[in-house]
């Protein structure tokens, strides 16, 4: 019985003793790893984006940067260094080496392009830092200033328009 009345004692003596003021919380370094967010866009169709990793943006609510993000929507699939998105908006910004697969072979190469996640249009229209783009495929290349890759595929160019056609 000595030895509850001790250990109970001890416990209340504990408390009462001044404790180390606990350091306060930096919600500015809020990382999560391997981050994924699931979806679906206006046609029912299932997209994932994930990342290597997202930061939450202390200055910025409902910011979030994604390291290395890849956004998957049926067999197409667009890959950057870095994206943008904010909690509560449909649009994902890709920025840095951004590349666009269609699943069928066909590649792009840009440096920014958004992504409206309810359509599943990928653009630079809206793009604050657009530059163009490049794509290659079997049947050749294309340059221009501005595209969108509606969500049936199709991709329409503006502004100063190059191609090489392959004869193969």
């Amino acid at each position: 019985m000595a030895i509850i009345v001790c250990i109970a004692g001890w416990g209340i003596a504990r408390g009462l003793l001044p404790q180390a003021p606990l350091a306060p919380i930096d919600l500015s370094a809020i990382r999560m790893k391997g981050p994924q967010f699931f979806g679906r866009d206006n046609n029912d169709r299932a997209f994932l984006l994930y990342a290597k990793e997202a930061i939450r943006d202390a200055k910025q609510e409902g910011r979030i940067t994604l390291a290395n993000p890849t956004f998957n929507l049926g067999r197409g699939k667009v890959r950057a260094d870095q994206g943008i998105y904010v909690d509560g908006s449909t649009d994902i910004i890709l920025r840095g080496n951004v590349v666009v697969e269609d699943g069928d072979g066909g590649r792009m190469q840009t440096q920014e392009a958004l992504i409206d996640t309810r359509t599943g249009v990928v653009t630079n229209r809206r793009a604050p830092a657009a530059k163009g783009v490049q794509i290659e495929s079997d049947m050749g290349k294309i340059s221009a200033q501005d595209y969108s890759v509606a969500k049936d595929g199709s991709v329409t160019f503006r502004g100063g328009v190059r191609g090489t056609i392959n004869a193969n």
